[in-house]
């Protein structure tokens, strides 16, 4: 193991270490195709999760809050913002990917 990857291991553990103190980790985490380090992520990227009320506040966060261009060739095409934090948009797309994997909770659905 060379040095790059033992401090990356480290660095996770210490991740799992402080992930453990915040009392709505074991929450995100029962969440199938959600580990530590999505968990850690999405965690540090929001802050409290509680501080949200409704789901479209994170959405907003995320950027996946949805607005309308309308202009002469483009009438009601909608995009999402793209003004928020990239990363936490990035997290919740790798777990959305894991979630609709052969083994995930929304593979019959998808």
């Amino acid at each position: 193991m060379n040095a790059a990857e033992a401090f990356t291991e480290d660095l996770e553990e210490e991740m799992v270490h402080y992930l453990k103190q915040v009392p709505y980790s074991s929450s995100i985490l029962s969440i199938k195709g959600i580990k530590e380090v999505t968990a850690s992520g999405l965690i540090g990227e929001t802050g409290d999760f509680r501080r949200f009320r409704p789901v479209s506040e994170v959405m907003k966060l995320a950027s996946l809050d949805l607005y309308e261009i309308s202009c002469g060739q483009c009438k009601g095409k909608r995009c999402i913002s793209k003004r928020g934090r990239r990363l936490l948009r990035k997290l919740l797309y790798f777990a959305a990917i894991n979630m609709i994997r052969k083994s995930g909770i929304m593979y019959q659905r998808y």
